[in-house]
């Protein structure tokens, strides 16, 4: 298996969303989307892949663009990062480029440059869409009711009636019974292991027993 396969994983867990949940109050006002609600999106699917995303190399660039309103110095500094992408269990890594740019006082600047480089590689690399409250909700709704549809169309996967015993018994050695993971699994926008196939309640049982997947659906997470 390569990173990109990882990759591949993690972009199908994913809602491929992100909220904007901050807003800018003065100045041009705006909503935005924050670092944090990018992380929230896509940490759980990182995690169960063992994808990881660390910065290699910065070119910064710093200029003085002279003073607020208020006197305070301005600096304009641009942070291109390179990043290489980490896949457990893969050899090598992917190489990555993002570049963000923050205008403020000059430590305040290269954050907000480091925080956009990071919330642009994210959103590149998993084709995010940065989208309203409302249409997040609405996006959430015609999930239900597709999901509703898929539940009664394909109660069971052929191959569930052949694997239901064994995989309950594996579920009840990891201390979980299976309407618990079910219901963790809807939860998190995937079928139910009965509406699985073969493939995905492999990949599933994987993480239950060598990912944190147990400890995760005890605790709800």
């Amino acid at each position: 298996m390569q990173v990109i396969d990882k990759l591949a994983a993690v972009f199908r867990d994913i809602d491929g969303t992100v909220t904007k949940d901050g807003r800018m109050t003065f100045g041009d006002r705006f909503q935005y989307a924050s670092d944090t609600a990018y992380i929230e999106a896509l940490q759980p699917a990182l995690k169960q892949h063992g994808v990881m995303i660390l910065p290699d190399d910065h070119a910064i660039t710093i200029d003085d663009i002279g003073e607020s309103r208020n006197g305070a110095k301005q600096y304009r500094v641009t942070d291109i990062v390179r990043w290489k992408v980490y896949a457990e269990g893969c050899e090598g890594f992917l190489p990555a480029c993002s570049v963000g740019q923050g205008v403020d006082s000059l430590d305040k600047a290269a954050a907000k440059a480091e925080t956009q480089a990071h919330k642009y590689i994210l959103r590149q690399l998993f084709c995010i869409e940065v989208v309203t409250e409302e249409k997040a909700r609405e996006k959430q709704r015609k999930i239900a009711k597709l999901r509703e549809k898929v539940t009664a169309a394909v109660d069971h996967h052929p191959t569930w009636k052949a694997a239901r015993s064994a995989f309950c018994g594996q579920l009840k050695h990891n201390g979980l019974e299976y309407e618990a993971v079910a219901a963790w699994c809807e939860a998190n926008n995937r079928l139910r292991p009965s509406q699985m196939d073969r493939e995905t309640r492999k990949n599933l049982m994987d993480f239950i027993e060598n990912k944190g997947g147990a400890a995760r659906i005890s605790e709800g997470k």
